[in-house]
């Protein structure tokens, strides 16, 4: 049966100037039964918690007018948004997203992704009628969500309406990275709405107006007392003088003048705070205010709002670490607490990758340890500003922690490795327990710390010693103290190594060994004065003439044309391949 509105539909025209197009709309509507846009955690749908929302696109537009949504159409309150965030559209999301989204999802949760991950991805490829790299992530954050969920359950059934899949899956979502997705006709959040937006940081939505529907089943306007019509002319005149706020807030190019709406009359206010809080611009005396109020007013959504904080551009060292203490010390997050633990562990994690965390806040940091789980543990070995005895802490943790996974503990020995600020006891504890394939893997890594290389320099294993002499790293004065190594394919290596000081070049140059002078004439930064000394080098001359007419060739190309060169420039490329193969047959793999 044809629905009839119950009000005039004109009042609803004014939404048609933000039609745009199906693929990539900018602007949105949900249906609510409060006049409130918000996440409902109760939401008994298989998918994501979220706000839902409808585009505003010419189709959706007209069934809007007609009355004719596919969901939620009876409900009385129309609120038109859009978002501060990019609109992630599920088409355009690519094989590099899942590939990365992959490695995050193996270091949060390898018991579930290593089991079943290709399995999952080769299914939901096999029985995709799209193709898209979209349904791979989809099901597997949906199945990571749905084991998480099972798991909480079993723990604590006072929480299962809290410890939900879909509550599970929106927390997942947003620790991703993802604050939104928009399925542009796929039917992948749900079938029977194809064309479906969802928010999971309702902290990015930026309210534009709402309207009465003219389809309701629940607002009946010819049966209201007189009293209620005036309080709903009230609220409309306060709808329109908020209106006239959060566009002078969201358009005006003067920060300062945000300042006059920070009393607790205009906070309190949803629309006009999330404005204040979308602009990126604003005082650091604004930002503080708004951070007090929330603490102020508890029933606010503190957990998105906690994220957003701490991710504003604005934000300073200070007011961080106001919102870190206010994490840790809030009522119901402790490690007790199913249904905040994963809340503040997530938002650590978060926290620690801040630019702004330096070593004042990490030490703050630090004095919680007891409270903080693996995760949290494994990047904060990995944190530069990680003090050394926190990260003998860790070391020692991993030793002597039952509870931590053999995977944790080896990767945080190696972050620790790897971290600048290990000290050089610390490093030696660590690379004494390893055997030298676990040495050489370490040093093909960039980021292997000088204290590290200074002591591997000096071990017994040959092959060691050249990596270091091999690695950008390795300081000046422990490169002079390998150029006098007694095996020559170390001081092969410090001849490549482009780090090398000239005067160091010049004695390999005159070293016995043959080797040696091969490897100086693949450094970037030989001198003209150097490949002279080679070319004129007699034993060199009757061993390698190829190496000799390369080096005339190299000469040639620095401007000096004083040898005789007998090979074409082409030569002088394959040469140049020739040379460097040499270098590594002589000293990586101990041939010719």
């Amino acid at each position: 049966m044809k629905k009839v509105a119950r009000i005039n539909i004109e009042s609803l025209k004014p939404i048609e100037q933000f039609v745009g197009p199906e693929d990539n709309p900018k602007y949105f509507f949900t249906m609510t039964n409060i006049k409130k846009i918000g996440i409902n955690p109760r939401h008994s749908f298989n998918t994501p918690v979220a706000v839902c929302a409808y585009p505003v696109t010419q189709e959706y537009y007209k069934k809007l007018m007609t009355g004719a949504l596919p969901f939620a159409g009876e409900r009385p309150y129309i609120n038109l948004f859009t978002i501060s965030d990019k609109i992630n559209v599920m088409k355009s999301y690519t094989e590099a997203n899942l590939n990365s989204d992959i490695n995050t999802l193996k270091r949060y949760f390898p018991e579930i992704v290593n089991k079943d991950l290709e399995d999952l991805i080769n299914s939901s490829k096999k029985y995709s009628n799209t193709g898209y790299p979209i349904e791979a992530f989809w099901n597997l954050t949906e199945l990571i969500s749905q084991n998480r969920a099972d798991q909480s359950s079993e723990v604590s059934r006072e929480y299962v309406v809290i410890k939900t899949k879909g509550t599970e899956w929106g927390h997942l979502l947003r620790n991703l990275g993802y604050t939104n997705f928009y399925d542009p006709g796929m039917g992948l959040i749900h079938p029977n709405e194809p064309y479906q937006f969802q928010v999971y940081d309702p902290t990015v939505i930026i309210p534009i107006n709402t309207y009465l529907n003219p389809y309701t089943t629940k607002y009946e306007p010819g049966l209201i007392s007189s009293e209620d019509e005036n309080i709903l002319e009230r609220r409309v005149h306060d709808l329109k003088t908020v209106d006239g706020i959060v566009s002078f807030i969201s358009s005006t190019t003067d920060p300062k003048k945000l300042r006059r709406f920070t009393s607790k009359n205009f906070l309190k206010n949803e629309s006009i705070f999330n404005s204040l809080l979308h602009r990126n611009d604003i005082p650091i005396d604004v930002l503080e205010k708004l951070f007090n109020f929330v603490l102020d007013n508890p029933s606010m959504e503190i957990h998105h709002l906690l994220y957003k904080f701490s991710r504003h551009p604005k934000i300073n060292s200070n007011l961080l670490l106001k919102i870190f203490d206010y994490v840790l010390n809030l009522n119901g997050l402790s490690t007790e607490d199913n249904q905040y633990s994963q809340f503040k562990d997530n938002f650590l994690l978060n926290f620690m990758s801040n630019p702004l965390v330096n070593k004042n806040i990490m030490r703050y940091f630090e004095s919680h340890m007891g409270i903080l789980d693996d995760n949290i543990k494994y990047y904060l070995s990995g944190n530069p500003n990680t003090s050394p005895e926190v990260l003998r802490k860790l070391y020692e943790d991993s030793f002597n922690n039952s509870f931590l996974s053999e995977w944790y503990k080896n990767e945080i020995r190696e972050n620790i490795l790897q971290n600048p600020s290990s000290d050089l006891e610390l490093l030696k504890n660590i690379i004494n327990t390893v055997d030298s394939s676990s040495k050489l893997n370490l040093l093909n890594k960039d980021s292997v710390p000088e204290n590290l290389l200074r002591y591997l320099a000096k071990d017994q294993d040959v092959n060691i010693r050249m990596r270091v002499a091999d690695h950008k790293n390795t300081p000046l004065d422990v490169l002079r103290d390998l150029a006098k190594d007694d095996d020559f394919s170390v001081r092969g290596f410090i001849a490549a190594n482009p780090n090398t000081p000239e005067d160091i070049l010049l004695n390999i140059a005159k070293d016995s060994d043959l080797a040696s002078k091969v490897s100086l004439t693949i450094n970037p930064n030989i001198t003209s004065n150097l490949l002279k000394i080679l070319i004129n080098d007699k034993e060199l001359q009757n061993a390698h003439p190829s190496i000799i007419n390369y080096a005339k060739n190299k000469l040639k190309s620095m401007g000096h044309s004083d040898f005789s060169i007998n090979l074409f420039s082409k030569s002088f490329y394959l040469t140049n391949k020739l040379v460097k193969l040499a270098h590594n047959l002589y000293f990586k793999y101990n041939i010719i």
